[in-house]
């Protein structure tokens, strides 16, 4: 997207560079990430700075906390010198914008140094439609408290159990926990054992149990001969956990985006929040996304 242009006397113009130019390798993801992201929060404030871009914010009651970071290095594009900006975003308004794109597209997002007196200024988007032209818009920025308090029972780590997962496992816990759709959720790790638990109770308060068991687990392969395929292993397990429980809404709304490469569940005690990481890429070396939570005897 070329820049915008001012008129000088004379009628000179002069271009107004961008503050922020960023190529999103597949616009796919971007989308898939802010379904993700839309589940948690209305509207997400994304912060670039020189290093990529991030996201740091809690949920309105100030219990949960979202974390994410690309580096530079994941995109086509990273163009951005400064000492961080807000970019702040309703989720509802770029997923409408974005809902006839091609699949395969790519997607520009830049902004300029204007700004407005009504607003935080505009993110402009650039992208293949489905009609095979290329489409461009621009959407304006929310207000939004950019200025969080950091709660000093949201810590990160190091944690006393990790647990390991494929996403396509994570993504599978989290569909039984939503199916049993109860209010009850609660994790429990006995270290002796070797047993992490997941304890769910129905409406009709019955209880449900799926437990991972160490040593790594794998399943076979998608042939007799393909090498087995990993499903989740116990990374770090240094001390028991009693059955700790958790907001089964939000929970359930912490999906893992299409980019993942592997996810992680951290915790310590009955006191400190739980940790729930993706890693992001081909790799999991791209950056991260986090959600911390604490118990509910700690809310």
């Amino acid at each position: 997207m070329a820049p915008k242009r001012v008129k000088l006397q004379g009628g000179l113009t002069q271009k107004i560079p961008s503050s922020i130019e960023v190529v999103w390798p597949k616009l796919d993801d971007f989308r898939d990430l802010i379904l993700v992201l839309e589940e948690l929060h209305e509207d997400v404030s994304f912060l670039f700075d020189n290093d990529g871009l991030m996201v740091h914010q809690y949920d309105p009651s100030k219990v949960s906390l979202t974390k994410l970071k690309l580096k530079k290095e994941y995109f086509d594009v990273y163009n951005y010198k400064g000492e961080g900006t807000w970019v702040p975003i309703n989720s509802d308004a770029i997923l409408k914008v974005l809902s006839c794109y091609e699949p395969n597209s790519k997607l520009t997002m830049t902004r300029n140094h204007v700004t407005h007196p009504d607003s935080d200024g505009t993110l402009f988007l650039e992208f293949n439609a489905l009609s095979g032209a290329t489409a461009t818009c621009g959407i304006h920025l929310t207000e939004t408290d950019n200025d969080l308090p950091l709660g000093s029972s949201q810590t990160e780590g190091p944690f006393a159990n990790e647990i390991e997962m494929n996403p396509s496992f994570y993504r599978e816990l989290s569909a039984n926990i939503q199916t049993i759709n109860g209010d009850f959720l609660a994790f429990s790790l006995d270290h002796k054992k070797q047993e992490f638990k997941v304890i769910m109770k129905d409406a009709d308060k019955l209880t449900y149990e799926d437990t991972l068991r160490n040593p790594d687990k794998f399943t076979p392969g998608d042939n007799e001969n393909g090498p087995p395929v990993f499903q989740y292993k116990f990374k770090k397990c240094t001390s028991s956990l009693k059955p700790v429980q958790l907001n089964v809404d939000h929970i359930a709304k912490f999906k893992a985006p299409k980019i993942t490469y592997r996810s992680t569940i951290s915790f310590s005690d009955e006191v400190n929040p739980v940790d729930f990481k993706h890693s992001l890429g081909k790799d999991g070396t791209a950056g991260y996304l986090a959600y911390m939570i604490p118990p509910k005897s700690a809310m």
